[in-house]
């Protein structure tokens, strides 16, 4: 049963995010990496004192068709990171009465809609080290199993690196309690143990025994305090800890869960009003119910499971919303669930196993096709992102007006809606975009509230010194000279449209996207107005 599931996991995982493969888009803060120079790309993560990564993606930005090249990747390292935990499950959880419930945890971890920032080159090594820190799990089990020191020195190594996606060094406290104290805590309150001084006697022996592990992440610490400190625009209260943020944690808590409902909101909004998902939805899961066997699981330990998945889902959120930054759907920031899926999972499965007998089934067919049709879905809204990337790239090339001084063009878009996710919209990432064809970076493509917002606020000034990180390298602040307006045209969009802009993509007909924008520009003042 266990084999079945696992293979059902891949062929699950692949059909929700088959889909990057094929989308080159550039999105968000990839902007200051894509089509950019090394010191560029090397003066960022120098900022935010991860430098080696900052190595990698010069690298890899030097490799033809980079952004796909950055999704394959994503794609294999999660992948890897799957077949890791059932490897994790075979090795530790073989006497267990709920290898199956574990193993359905992990199938719903694979295709449960979350991180979707992981299609970003930027958030690359987010996925990087969660691999590595699933594989080093791995191979600590192993060790323990067969005392193989090359397994030992390799995960100590592969731990150490995770720790680079600093939230890892909080939720290394799972692993460690699970591997070292958990089957010990078991046999203690089942009372095979003398008592309390017995216990301590072997947790002691424990510790000493894996001293390396239990002094790496202070060791990281250290090391990370010494050579890998923000600096530059970073330096200022970046991913600081204080004692005002840990008083403000059961606020943030709340702000946590609204902030979840609020951004999911409309993308199950759009969900439920597309019908060209909606008959895949159900094709979906009429499949895997048609396919996947009748499962029974152990369902008196379901509501332990539960509050184990709570406890789990809070380490995993806790670090970030410890330095105020909030896991939700809105784009970027699912970049903060990267570690949401591990807890979640398992409180699904729980729940869908305390139901009735009779709908468990349906139930579970019906969640994990909604799962990966959902995954689908925003898959296929960061592919109609970059079909506006698309449509922007053509147009400046003859729309915006070549100039060889600083010019400041606000934008009004008013086809935000077309793409939940991957509009071009902040500053840099248009510039991003216009610098294709405008290599003297000196024109300014803002959002036409942006302008007077960041100019108030002082952001020019600011990262005045690092305008070359913003695709800007050649402009100075000066006052808006021109709107680019931005509309539908009288062209209505395919009745599916799924099928027509993969089609026109696999097919090499991008110019036909053009046909649904109309866009325009207008002077707003003609004289020089360059800000001192």
């Amino acid at each position: 049963m266990n084999r079945k599931i696992e293979f059902a996991t891949y062929f699950l995982y692949f059909l929700s995010n088959v889909l990057m493969l094929l989308n080159p888009g550039v999105y968000w803060d990839d902007w200051a990496i894509y089509n950019m120079s090394d010191e560029g790309i090397m003066n960022q993560f120098y900022g935010n004192g991860v430098y080696p990564i900052g190595y990698m993606h010069v690298y890899l930005t030097k490799i033809a068709s980079s952004p796909l090249l950055y999704n394959y990747l994503c794609f294999l390292l999660q992948f890897i990171g799957i077949y890791s935990l059932f490897r994790i499950l075979d090795n530790y959880s073989i006497k267990s009465k709920n290898s199956t419930f574990l193993y359905l945890s992990v199938l719903i971890f694979a295709v449960f809609p979350f991180y979707d920032a992981k299609i970003t080159m930027i958030v690359l090594p987010y996925t990087i080290c969660l691999t590595i820190f699933l594989v080093a799990n791995w191979l600590l089990i192993k060790y323990n199993n067969n005392r193989n020191i090359v397994y030992r020195i390799i995960s100590l190594v592969l731990f150490f690196l995770s720790f680079f996606t600093n939230s890892l060094l909080f939720f290394y406290i799972v692993p460690v309690y699970f591997i070292f104290f958990y089957e010990d805590l078991q046999c203690f309150f089942k009372g095979q143990y003398s008592g309390f001084l017995k216990m301590m006697g072997v947790f002691s022996k424990r510790i000493l025994t894996y001293l390396d592990f239990f002094l790496l992440p202070f060791l990281f610490w250290v090391l990370r305090s010494i050579y890998f400190m923000p600096t530059m625009q970073y330096a200022k209260d970046y991913n600081q800890i204080t004692l005002e943020s840990l008083l403000a944690i059961p606020y943030r808590i709340f702000k946590f869960i609204y902030i979840t409902a609020a951004t999911i909101v409309p993308l199950l909004k759009e969900f439920f009003q597309n019908p060209e998902i909606l008959i895949l939805t159900c094709l979906i899961i009429l499949i895997i119910f048609k396919i996947f066997p009748s499962i029974r699981v152990n369902s008196k330990s379901n509501w332990k499971m539960i509050v184990w998945g709570i406890i789990i889902l809070g380490l995993g959120i806790f670090p970030y919303i410890l330095v105020n930054k909030f896991p939700s759907y809105s784009g970027y920031n699912s970049r903060h669930q990267l570690l949401e899926g591990f807890g979640i999972s398992i409180i699904i499965i729980a729940v869908i196993f305390l139901l009735p007998k009779k709908i468990e089934k349906l139930l579970l067919a019906s969640v994990i096709g909604f799962f990966v049709a959902f995954n689908i879905n925003i898959n296929f809204h960061y592919f109609k992102g970059y079909i506006k990337q698309q449509v922007f790239h053509e147009a400046f090339q003859t729309v915006i007006p070549k100039t060889d001084k600083p010019t400041t063009i606000v934008l009004k878009d008013k086809t935000t809606d077309f793409a939940l996710r991957g509009n071009p919209v902040a500053f840099y990432a248009l510039s991003g975009i216009l610098k294709r064809s405008n290599p003297e970076e000196n024109i300014l493509l803002i959002r036409e509230n942006d302008f007077p917002k960041y100019k108030n606020q002082g952001l020019f000034e600011e990262i005045k010194p690092f305008m070359f990180q913003y695709n800007l390298s050649g402009y100075e602040l000066t006052e808006p000279e021109y709107i680019l307006n931005i509309k539908y045209a009288e062209t209505k969009t395919p009745a599916f449209p799924m099928l027509a802009y993969y089609g026109d993509y696999i097919m090499g007909n991008k110019e036909s996207w053009n046909k649904y924008f109309d866009l325009s520009i207008e002077p707003l003042i003609k004289k020089d107005t360059k800000i001192n």
